[in-house]
């Protein structure tokens, strides 16, 4: 996945349907990013390296590389119909964003938005 051959430990590749139904439905860490991609197209080669690096980023997601023609089922509940295509996940399943295409600045503000902390009574005063 990286050009360097380090893949940060939240980068996970989906080869068995059952992982990522049991990550999603007892998701303790808070946000994923599904990354839905194709390995023929070129478009998500490309993606790849900003995926790691992201997740390199913010180890308070976890990302989910699957492959849309391998898992179909879950290409089509999250409508996919393009790749790649990038959907964050929070607690409880609840699809908080998306980014269709090869859109790298939106996918970091994305990714972002999950890693920042909740605002506290004391910084709302400020």
């Amino acid at each position: 996945m990286s050009s360097n051959g380090s893949t940060p430990p939240n980068l996970h590749e989906v080869t068995l349907l059952n992982d990522l139904i049991e990550h999603l439905g007892h998701n303790h860490f808070g946000h994923s990013l599904l990354y839905f991609y194709a390995p023929w197209a070129e478009q998500c080669r490309a993606t790849d390296g900003v995926v790691t690096e992201l997740a390199k980023m913010n180890g308070k997601c976890q990302f989910w590389r699957i492959s849309a023609e391998d898992f179909p089922e879950v290409a089509a509940q999250y409508s996919i119909r393009a790749v790649p295509a990038f959907v964050l996940v929070g607690l409880g399943g609840n699809v908080e964003g998306r980014v269709d295409g090869v859109k790298p600045a939106e996918l970091t503000k994305l990714v972002l938005s999950c890693s920042k902390p909740e605002p506290t009574a004391q910084s709302l005063d400020e």
